[in-house]
């Protein structure tokens, strides 16, 4: 149909606009529709398309297999960012053991949206980046990933392992100058409330141990955890050259009949004053007095 020339509707009546190629009121159109031609096919034979198509699958599959083995290669190692000269071979058999068919408590998605609410909760959030958790390192064969993020505890540094998806996490403080202490433990007391969804008063036990005494690890310091950071080495040099080394430990919470959440603070002697490594380790293990050293 085209456009009346009287530019008036003849379906409803309705003033057209000028140029108008259907009516506003009732959407009758005045333009003549014309027929569009069906795209054309271009036909193969069927047996060299089926050849072809063959060939393309074959070419994709070795790609793919090629790009696995580089990918498996390269993530078999640390990947770049700060993680410096850390250790990342397996846990030695000094380690404290992990269960690897627990499930997760948590996945690390769900962690990096918790924990900004815990640290501002805590009023520890000017004191590390809850939002800027980069992953640091992966292991394909361990299932062990560390995230690390900005430490704004005057050279003091974070770091957070999530082994097997997050069946077990373990937080570690290290370098914490003695001024900075306190921000240290609220930052600990953050990542326990997003991990386990609670606010509890977790702060209490990690600072007044006159309420929830402590023990006292067998020896200097936990070897698992230095193994963690690469410094066994040098943490061992340093009690043989007679410096001091002392770690203290509290079981916090139990969950069930074997699972635990354990904290561990090492003090250091320090030329420029005592520093401070503080460890939050979510875990289970068949008996926490046994795999822990608890002195007697």
């Amino acid at each position: 149909m085209n456009r009346p020339e009287n530019g008036v509707c003849p379906v409803c009546g309705a003033q057209l606009q000028e140029n108008a190629r259907f009516c506003l009121h009732c959407m009758t159109s005045f333009t003549e529709k014309t027929e569009v031609p069906p795209p054309v096919i271009q036909k193969r034979g069927g047996r060299t398309h089926a050849v072809l198509i063959a060939v393309s699958l074959l070419v994709l599959a070795g790609l793919a297999v090629g790009l696995y083995a580089a990918l498996s290669k390269s993530d078999a190692r640390p990947s770049g960012g700060d993680a410096g000269n850390e250790s990342t071979a397996a846990p030695t058999e000094n380690a404290v053991p992990t269960d690897p068919g627990r499930a997760p408590l948590i996945d690390f998605e769900t962690f990096s949206l918790a924990i900004p609410q815990t640290a501002e909760k805590l009023d520890c959030a000017d004191c590390f980046d809850p939002t800027g958790f980069l992953d640091v390192m992966k292991s394909r064969t361990e299932d062990l990933v560390k995230y690390t993020t900005e430490a704004k505890l005057d050279g003091g540094r974070l770091d957070l392992f999530f082994r097997n998806g997050g069946a077990v996490i373990t937080l570690i403080l290290s370098d914490v100058p003695e001024n900075r202490l306190g921000d240290a433990k609220r930052i600990v007391a953050a990542v326990h409330a997003a991990v386990t969804n609670h606010y509890s008063e977790i702060l209490s036990v990690l600072t007044d141990e006159n309420t929830y005494p402590r023990f006292r690890y067998n020896e200097p310091f936990v070897e698992f955890f230095t193994d963690l950071t690469g410094r066994t080495e040098a943490y061992s040099d340093a009690v043989k050259a007679g410096e001091a080394i002392e770690t203290s430990g509290i079981v916090m919470e139990t969950d069930g009949e074997d699972g635990f959440t354990v904290y561990f603070e090492t003090r250091r002697a320090a030329a420029g004053g005592d520093l401070y490594d503080l460890v939050l380790r979510f875990d289970y293990y068949e008996n926490p007095e046994v795999e822990l050293g608890r002195a007697e």
